[in-house]
């Protein structure tokens, strides 16, 4: 065989082995990209409950935050139980104080929550006036505590925490009562005091925290 026609043998063999292995790489990207777009066909995980809709676990008995103003003159925005506004968990652990229908013995607020640190709120009006009755003084306290989450677009369903004090213990029960009127059906965390108010004239003295 001369020489010309080995080369060209060799020639045609190689080629051959060529095309063979290009058409395994071929057959091999075509079977990766089918397993690809396979996967992105693929149903997508259900997402994870958020922490307010899932509880705090068997040992405590969780709710949603409730909207809504709960004051008759007031106006209402939103349902009584419109957990998407207000993402936190009030936490009752069944091991613990246990639940009062009022307050939340804890609220649990996510990290990425916005937070209204609202100052001591008092009994008084823009120009001064203080009415004469513990009653008088507590629902305008309340209002002005309204004002203040209005201001920064939030209603009493967004507080997680207040702080009443009053000047003598026996406005306790008329305080508990015209809150629930203010809060309704909401339970942020509670705290009571009993202490000397910043003036004399005034029976009471409300603080908060909010969150969004």
């Amino acid at each position: 065989m001369s020489p010309f026609l080995s080369s060209r043998i060799m020639q045609s063999i190689c080629l051959a082995k060529t095309g063979w292995s290009s058409g395994i790489s071929v057959m091999v990207i075509s079977w990766l990209q089918a397993r690809r777009c396979g996967a992105r066909r693929s149903p997508a995980p259900s997402p994870t409950p958020p922490m307010w809709a899932v509880g705090t676990g068997a040992s405590a008995q969780s709710s949603a935050a409730a909207a809504g103003t709960g004051a008759a003159d007031l106006p209402r925005r939103g349902g009584a139980m419109e957990a998407t506004h207000q993402p936190f968990t009030l936490i009752d652990p069944v091991d613990g104080p246990g639940r009062v229908p009022s307050y939340a013995q804890a609220v649990l607020v996510p990290r990425d929550s916005q937070l209204l640190f609202i100052s001591g709120q008092a009994p008084q009006t823009p120009d001064g006036f203080v009415p004469d009755s513990f009653e008088d003084q507590c629902r305008l306290t309340w209002r002005n505590l309204v004002a203040v989450l209005a201001a920064a677009d939030m209603t009493v369903g967004n507080l997680v925490r207040v702080t009443i004090t009053l000047s003598d213990l026996r406005y306790r029960e008329a305080s508990a009562r015209i809150r629930r009127e203010f809060l309704g059906e909401h339970r942020p965390a509670i705290v009571g005091i009993v202490a000397d108010v910043w003036i004399n004239s005034w029976f009471l003295e409300i603080e908060a925290i909010a969150a969004a």
